[in-house]
């Protein structure tokens, strides 16, 4: 069909601050280890905690680092990783971040529900 991707296998990026952790999804990493082996997986979960929260490194001292800041290097950990496409989704403050990695083309997708509004300086 015209226009439509085909995806064989789904990497997800969930990006977690201080209102999540990573440890949430340990029930849902369970289920998945159980139902399914490496080779029939059919989604990875990537959960990154943002900079300066859970157990990531401190954003630098000597400028401003903002949300924005965050998606080039949470695009870069994708693409390290190997993935050549990604769906990214966050809550509160990763709903931000997502929508910044929806700009990258490695991006394929951003289904949040939590989208900050802001208001342009004037």
């Amino acid at each position: 069909m015209a226009g439509q991707v085909s995806v064989d296998f789904l990497h997800l990026s969930y990006l977690l601050n201080c209102s999540g952790s990573f440890l949430e999804f340990l029930p849902l990493t369970e289920y998945l280890s159980k139902k399914y082996t490496p080779e029939t997986l059919p989604v990875n979960l990537i959960l990154p905690s943002l900079i300066g929260y859970g157990y990531s490194s401190a954003p630098p001292v000597d400028k401003e680092f903002t949300t924005r800041d965050n998606a080039p290097i949470f695009n870069s950990l994708m693409e390290g990783l190997g993935f050549k496409g990604y769906i990214a989704q966050g809550g509160d403050v990763g709903s931000a971040v997502s929508r910044y990695l929806a700009a990258f083309d490695s991006c394929k997708g951003q289904p949040s529900p939590n989208q900050f509004i802001s208001r342009a300086n004037k």
